[in-house]
């Protein structure tokens, strides 16, 4: 039986997906001449490509010292480098790395940096010079703001289905406290079966 929480997240988390794939669709179908689909989004990560298991991912994740959290999850694994030292993904720090799976498929990689809910400026700075770097790499556009709690989200497109997030706003962390966010996000929809069922 599935708890409320874990049905809680994935909720979620399907809602952050179409959410993505439906500002795909619309600007691919209304705008094609306007929008600019990168040729190419990265696609594998310290090592391990999406599509991998959840054992490939643990086990490439560790060469890169990267420790496991939550070993019992099947569908969203957490990993930290250590409590006192950060990930290191494009030159930049970051907290912690939550990995998504869809029927034993990776599918979508976060990177996730937190600062207290009185550092809004700090967690602009961050998200800025985060999407300053990416933005040397990447095609984005500035999303409209779905809620409250999201101070900015930028996303970038590419034609063979992935996608990449840049956020930044209100989230509520593992114990139940808010804080702030800045979360850069890798996804490919070919390894996420519900997206097709929609």
């Amino acid at each position: 039986m599935l708890s409320g929480e874990f049905l809680q997240q994935k909720i979620k988390h399907i809602i952050f997906l179409i959410i993505g794939y439906l500002c795909l669709v619309s600007c691919g179908k209304d705008k094609e001449t306007e929008v600019e689909y990168n040729e190419k989004i990265q696609d594998t990560f310290f090592g391990v490509k999406f599509g991998a298991n959840k054992e490939d991912v643990v086990n490439g994740f560790a060469k890169d010292s990267l420790i496991l959290i939550n070993e019992n999850a099947t569908e969203i694994l957490t990993f930290h480098k250590s409590w006192e030292d950060f990930i290191n993904f494009g030159g930049l720090p970051w907290d912690f790395v939550n990995v998504h799976f869809d029927e034993n498929k990776f599918y979508q990689i976060i990177f996730c940096y937190g600062l207290d809910l009185k550092n809004t400026e700090m967690t602009l700075n961050h998200f800025n010079e985060v999407l300053s770097i990416v933005s040397e790499k990447y095609v984005l556009y500035e999303m409209p703001i779905q809620n409250e709690k999201t101070y900015k989200d930028y996303r970038g497109f590419s034609k063979n289905g992935k996608l990449i997030m840049i956020l930044c706003g209100e989230f509520e962390n593992k114990k139940g406290k808010n804080v702030n966010y800045v979360y850069l996000s890798y996804a490919d929809e070919t390894f996420c079966s519900f997206i097709d069922e929609l």
